[in-house]
């Protein structure tokens, strides 16, 4: 009687073992499946952020063109010389009233 109550114990464990070792490799899969999941909507969301940064840089590049361009222009002797005449009643001095200085 023992002996068969044994086996009968023995065969539970041994199903007890199997369904946990099956439930334990059905969630090994699953877990893996989610982290594969979540690796691939990770790299989707920051390919994303790229092209956005890469867009974005293409913009600040172009804004920073122009405003090198208005520099230059402000800048120029020619704009400058006109300020001084037109709106500031300035003169150019003639060749007499210039003195060169050296160092």
């Amino acid at each position: 009687m023992r002996d068969a109550t044994n086996r009968l114990s023995d065969i539970k464990r041994r199903k007890r073992r199997r369904t946990l070792l099956i439930l334990f490799t059905a969630l090994l899969f699953f877990s893996v499946f989610l982290l594969r999941v979540w690796f691939s909507s990770n790299a989707v969301e920051l390919a994303y952020e790229i092209d956005r940064l890469s867009a974005e840089k293409e913009a600040l590049e172009e804004e920073n063109k122009k405003l090198l361009l208005e520099i230059a222009k402000l800048e120029s002797p020619e704009r400058i010389s006109e300020i001084a005449t037109v709106d500031l009643n300035m003169i150019r001095p003639s060749d007499t009233e210039v003195i060169m200085l050296e160092r």
